[in-house]
């Protein structure tokens, strides 16, 4: 409201006051003056409250003006009941989401930088390997020197194939655009499944796996479980010295079951298992070929199935991740 409106009004107000005047003098001359006195008070009382509604519109508006230049976040809400304090309320509503979403933005594109530079990073490695591999093929060289570097070069691929597949897969979970089909399934069988793409590099390193199931069941979907499975027994075969051992055990209670990975490995120091989630972290004790995705794939295959993950660890005692299902009857209830 501009001082053009303030002037219409009390135009328009006097305007009235004079109308009112000269109707009580000519149908009640005698009360004129109590009139006049009347309509004053009333025209005063009137013009302070457009001055206060004014004033407070401004007020508002300048607070607004502060928010939307980013300069500060401002709590305008009022207990008062009134149109305008309802408004300043929404408004305030308003203001809240707008800088939570400004600040979830912020957070997004950071993440997306430092996950473009992780990805930069990893895909860099077997890239300058492949091309140091191709330049020496491409050079006479015995037949010995040739399997030796072709066989390098076939790893780096697989490798990398595995890294792309893997990124795919994540950036999926982030998007949230994976259906799971989640079936009732025998835990024993899943664990073997899981077991078999990595039997190569237990029969490698001798390695012992003691499976306790008994007849637990479990509602997951099968194919992606078994992958977050796979992830952390294949952390578990990695982090095993030779001769080791590997305890898988399940125990069900009425609302959850608990599937514990247990290895002899060397274990983690405290700093290790507040990051071991997070994708592209590689521990003090990370092999060199390590990536750093599979086990924030694990947690994040698991939590999208309303399952935990936990970790417990000793240094040179191993480690233990534990995985919290919930219980089939409580799903089904």
């Amino acid at each position: 409201m501009n001082r053009k409106h303030l002037v219409r009004w009390a135009l328009i107000a006097m305007g009235i006051g004079v109308l009112g005047a000269l109707l009580c003098q000519w149908l009640a001359p005698d009360q004129l003056i109590g009139f006049l006195i009347v309509s004053l008070f009333w025209n005063l009382l009137f013009a302070g409250v457009l001055l206060w509604i004014d004033r407070s519109i401004r007020t508002l508006s300048d607070q607004l003006m502060r928010v939307y230049s980013s300069r500060m976040s401002i709590d305008i809400r009022e207990q008062q009941e009134g149109a305008l304090s309802i408004l300043k309320n929404d408004i305030y509503k308003l203001v809240r989401t707008f800088y939570e979403q400004r600040e979830r933005s912020a957070r997004d594109r950071l993440f997306l930088a430092d996950t473009l530079n992780d990805i930069s990073h990893q895909l860099k490695t077997p890239l300058t390997s492949m091309q140091m591999m191709g330049e020496l093929l491409a050079q006479p060289l015995p037949d010995e020197k040739r399997q030796e570097f072709s066989g390098i070069l076939l790893r780096q691929l697989e490798r990398l194939q595995w890294l792309v597949t893997s990124l795919l897969k994540l950036s999926r979970l982030d998007a949230c655009a994976i259906t799971f089909q989640k079936q009732r399934i025998d835990v024993h069988s899943w664990i073997l499944e899981a077991l078999e793409p990595i039997q190569e590099l237990l029969r490698e390193k001798a390695l012992q796996v003691h499976i306790d199931a008994g007849d637990c069941q479990i509602e997951t979907d099968p194919r992606w479980s078994k992958e977050a499975l796979l992830n952390i027994l294949k952390n578990a075969a990695e982090h095993t010295p030779p001769k080791g051992t590997i305890t898988i055990a399940a125990r069900q209670t009425p609302l959850f079951l608990s599937l514990s990975v247990t290895d002899s490995g060397e274990g983690m120091d405290l700093e290790d298992q507040a990051h071991v989630f997070e994708r592209f972290y590689r521990g003090k004790n990370a092999a060199s070929d390590s990536v750093g995705i599979g086990m924030a794939m694990a947690k994040a295959i698991l939590n999208a199935q309303q399952a935990e993950i936990q970790v417990h660890s000793t240094p040179g005692k191993g480690t233990c991740f534990t995985i919290l299902f919930p219980s089939v009857s409580s799903t089904t209830a």
